[in-house]
This record gives C-alpha cells, sequence and structure tokens, in this order.
C-alpha cells in the first residue's frame, strides 16, 4: 500500500479517472496536473454519464455512441478533444472531452452502461493497456463513502459502480474524495464523520489541496465545462465562505477552507465500508444495476432521468419540471413498492 502522495507519483503509471460522470473529472483534473508535474506519467479518464440537462437520455453513453475513438474494450476506448458522442440524433460532448482539449492529452472514457460487471471489465482492460500501477477513482463531495440509506443521496448508482470495478482491479487502488460536501448530496460532517470512520480502519492515506496552479488551470477551462459541484472547491480556495445553491435552486452547499480539500483513500477500505457497493455486484446492465438498489429502496439517478425523460416526451419543458418534486414523487413510489414486497 503506498502511504503518501509522493509514493502514488513515484508508483506511476497512474490512472485518474472521475468515477461519478459529469464534472467529477473536473475535480480530478487538480490530482492529474500534481502528478504530471511531479514528472509521473499519468492519464486521466472518467465514467461518462453526463447531467440530464446536458445529455436528457437516460443512463451512462455507451461506448458504441462515440465516434473518433480507439476501442481498449468493448467498454474502454482511448478519446481525444475531437471525439464526440451521439444519441438519438443529438450531438453530446462530455465533460472529460471538453477538459481533453484543455490539457491538450488523449484520455480514457468508460461506459458504464453495461452495469458493474461492464464497468470493472473496462477499468481493467484501461489499465492493463496503459500498464498503470495505481487507479485513482475520484468523486466530488463524497456521496461515494454513502451507506444507502441517507435521505439526501441524489446520485448512488454511478458511484457504487466505480467503487466496484476499482475493487475488483488490480493493483493500488485509491478513491479520493474532492470538495467535502460540494455536490449538495450528503452534508460535510457525515462525509467527514465516515472518512474518520474509514482512516480507524487504516485507510486514509492522505489528504492534499488546491494550490494557485490548480486554481489556475480550472479557470482557463470553467467556460468550456458544465459543471456546479466542480467549481466550489475553487470558490472556497479563493476564500468564499457561506452557503452557495446549486442545480437549480435544489441543493445547498456549505463553502468553506476545508471544502477546498481532497482526501485520499484506500479503495479496498472504502469498498468496505461502503453499503451499495457491493449491491451492484453481477449487474451487466445499468437497468439491472438500478433494480438491485431500488430492491433496497434506494431510488438512483437513473431512476430520476427515466422520471424527468416521461415527462419530456409527454411534451414538458425541462424548465417547466420541479426536479425536487420528480425526485420526491419517484421515492415515495419506490418507497410504498417497497412497503408492499416487504408486506
Amino acid at each position: 500500500m503506498v502511504n503518501s502522495f509522493v509514493e502514488i507519483a513515484r508508483n506511476d503509471p497512474v490512472l485518474v479517472f472521475g468515477a461519478g460522470g459529469g464534472g467529477d473529472v473536473i475535480g480530478a483534473l487538480h490530482i492529474y496536473n500534481k502528478l504530471k508535474s511531479m514528472g509521473a506519467e499519468t492519464y486521466l479518464g472518467a465514467l461518462v454519464w453526463e447531467r440530464y440537462i446536458v445529455d436528457p437520455h437516460p443512463g451512462p453513453i455507451p461506448l458504441m455512441a462515440f465516434i473518433d475513438i480507439d476501442p481498449i474494450s468493448e467498454t474502454a476506448g482511448i478519446a481525444s478533444s475531437e471525439s464526440i458522442a451521439y444519441r438519438y440524433g443529438r450531438e453530446i460532448i462530455p465533460q472529460i472531452i471538453r477538459v481533453a482539449g484543455a490539457v491538450k492529452d488523449k484520455v480514457i472514457i468508460l461506459d458504464g452502461s453495461r452495469g458493474a460487471e461492464g464497468l470493472a471489465l473496462g477499468l481493467a482492460s484501461a489499465a492493463d493497456y496503459l500498464n498503470a500501477m495505481t487507479i485513482i477513482g475520484v468523486d466530488v463531495g463524497g456521496d461515494i463513502l454513502a451507506k444507502g440509506q441517507e435521505e439526501s443521496l441524489w446520485s448512488p448508482l454511478a458511484d457504487s459502480l466505480s467503487l466496484y470495478a476499482i475493487h475488483r482491479v488490480k493493483g493500488e487502488k485509491i478513491i479520493a474524495v474532492h470538495g467535502v460536501g460540494a455536490d449538495g448530496e450528503l452534508p460535510e460532517d457525515l462525509v467527514l464523520n465516515y472518512i474518520s470512520e474509514i482512516a480507524r480502519e487504516n485507510g486514509l492515506i492522505t489528504a492534499i489541496g488546491l494550490d494557485r496552479r490548480d486554481v489556475d488551470l480550472y479557470e482557463k477551462i470553467n467556460d468550456l465545462v458544465v459543471t456546479e459541484a466542480s467549481k466550489i472547491p475553487v470558490e472556497a480556495f479563493k476564500g468564499y465562505n457561506g452557503k452557495i445553491a446549486i442545480r437549480n435552486g435544489t441543493r445547498e452547499v456549505s463553502v468553506n477552507p476545508c471544502t477546498a480539500i481532497t482526501f485520499l483513500l484506500d479503495a479496498e477500505a472504502t469498498y468496505n465500508h461502503s453499503g451499495i457497493a457491493k449491491l451492484v455486484e453481477g449487474s451487466r446492465h445499468i437497468g439491472e444495476a438500478s433494480r438491485k438498489l431500488n430492491e433496497r429502496c434506494i431510488y438512483t439517478e437513473y431512476d430520476l432521468e427515466k422520471d424527468i425523460a416521461a415527462l419530456l416526451e409527454a411534451g414538458r419543458k425541462l424548465e417547466e419540471i420541479d426536479i425536487t418534486k420528480v425526485r420526491s414523487e419517484g421515492l415515495a413510489k419506490l418507497k410504498h413498492r417497497c412497503r408492499l414486497s416487504i408486506g
């Protein structure tokens, strides 16, 4: 097991990837940037699952939807700033592709549409292709540490797929929680409590913070990417201290200097702590993985995206939809089904 960030850099090549889809790759960028500056051979990647405002079709973007990529396996590929995805006639530019243009380097795309086993295969094949000695999965906010019963948990599925996939891959395996509470899901104090629980199991490796070079890089790409949570640590670094509303006011984030810190955790200790990553084992489709969480009365981001898509198909406009209400109603229906199945 590595014991410091310096050891991580020495244990290259390193694959750093956004574990939760969307803007998590922006959160991964500062670790990638730090390792590169230390001379480590480092690659940037992401589970490609965009928020519904970028891609209104539910679920992760499958590898087959991309053009101008070099496949590594059925669920992993090498992309560049020229790569693009097409979903049902719509052109999608995922955040990982936008970042590829900013860092002027090729990136790794990981397909979560084939469930936990498909993603595990993709991550393992990418690691083998790159000869990566260390894998770092980066989650902005810390919901990857969730146990499943948290009422404020909005997106448990992508993180549980990535944590399971990291658990399955060989080599040094690390989970990085960037910007505790920055996504407005699990509150800051709860995430810190979970980190403490993992630390008591010898699972805390180190903590690192943003520096001026990181913030300069983020500000250069600020207008290129679609993300809110990954921008919160930068605001913390620049001195903001207070509350910030994100996701059209559906969530509120507490921001303070600690929000600019990233905690690096042993992936196996994190997996053992998780209440949900084990549940997706064996799934080979995103729908199957989501149902496995539904069986434990956990409403997922895939469920929410399907509920929003149904309203859009019925003629509603996205700006007219109350996302919080959609989630609340979907969660209530799921809990009702759970009660019926128990009864």
